[in-house]
């Protein structure tokens, strides 16, 4: 899990795999550590997990805004993507060690909404580098008068990336910033882990924005000539992450529904189970 300051391995993996394998890298495989945390480390260990939440609260919180503020830095779209998932990793870790119903829920559905989203943002930059030969933001300019169908589905993504109410990044992120606000793990900096995290969301409008704008709208000379819009096979890879992104977004009830029962058992074997730690060996 790219927890700061224990990230510096997910650029670098994310820059050096080819598309299709960090499409599985990030939509899956990255969440390994954020299920092992859930599956093992909440369940088997209450005691250092209370005792390591308020460090591992703060790590996480440093890392969305370090991860978000790294990532306006970036002039290569792969990049930039790439850090802000380091951002988006942090807002996972911290709502599961919120340690309440709230934040895990949250946790659940934004590690769904992360792998939507950035899957879908790799495919753009796979489509646009293809098409264009680069992916540096200082060679590309004005491709959304050639691209009228990518410029709308990378408007909805980077809107949901950036977490717009009715879509579905915001739902995760409000769950998530909700169970930290109640959570007994945090009290006393709760509010400053939620400050950080609110501003956080603020530097992603800002790289979203600046990726979007960057490739997308303005006047470019520099062009290549018969540039094409994605074709169906294209389109029909990018059109379900939009529409699950619409979906969740509208109407999130029904994934929530899926993992309450999972949360709830986790926190009541969490309370209830007791494992003998020394004593008689027929103790049981």
């Amino acid at each position: 899990m790219p927890v700061f300051p224990l990230h510096s391995w997910l650029p670098h993996a994310y820059m050096a795999c080819p598309i299709p394998t960090l499409i599985l890298l990030t939509g899956a495989m990255s969440k390994t550590g954020a299920y092992g945390f859930l599956r093992f480390c909440l369940p088997l260990f209450p005691e250092t997990v209370e005792s390591f939440a308020m460090v591992i609260g703060l790590l996480a919180a440093t890392g969305m805004v370090y991860g978000a503020w790294i990532a306006i830095a970036q002039k290569d779209l792969k990049a930039l993507v790439a850090y802000s998932s380091i951002s988006h990793l942090g807002f996972i870790v911290i709502g599961i060690f919120a340690n309440n119903g709230t934040g895990i829920e949250g946790s659940l559905l934004q590690m769904i909404n992360h792998g939507i989203i950035a899957s879908a943002l790799f495919l753009i930059v796979a489509f646009i580098e293809v098409r264009t030969g680069t992916r540096n933001l200082d060679e590309l300019r004005g491709l959304s008068k050639a691209m009228p169908v990518l410029y709308g589905a990378f408007m909805l993504i980077m809107l949901a990336a950036l977490g717009l109410p009715g879509l579905n990044g915001f739902v995760g992120e409000f769950l998530i910033l909700m169970g930290v606000w109640t959570s007994s793990m945090f009290s006393g900096l709760s509010g400053i882990l939620v400050l950080m995290g609110a501003l956080s969301i603020v530097f992603a409008s800002i790289y979203m924005l600046y990726m979007f704008q960057g490739s997308m709208q303005g006047k470019s000379d520099s062009l290549p000539e018969g540039l094409t819009d994605i074709d169906q096979r294209e389109f029909k890879l990018i059109f379900p992450a939009c529409l699950l992104i619409v979906l969740i977004g509208l109407y999130p009830k029904p994934f929530i529904d899926r993992v309450t029962p999972s949360v709830e058992s986790l926190l009541h074997l969490e309370k209830t189970v007791n494992l003998p730690t020394g004593g008689d060996s027929d103790q049981h």
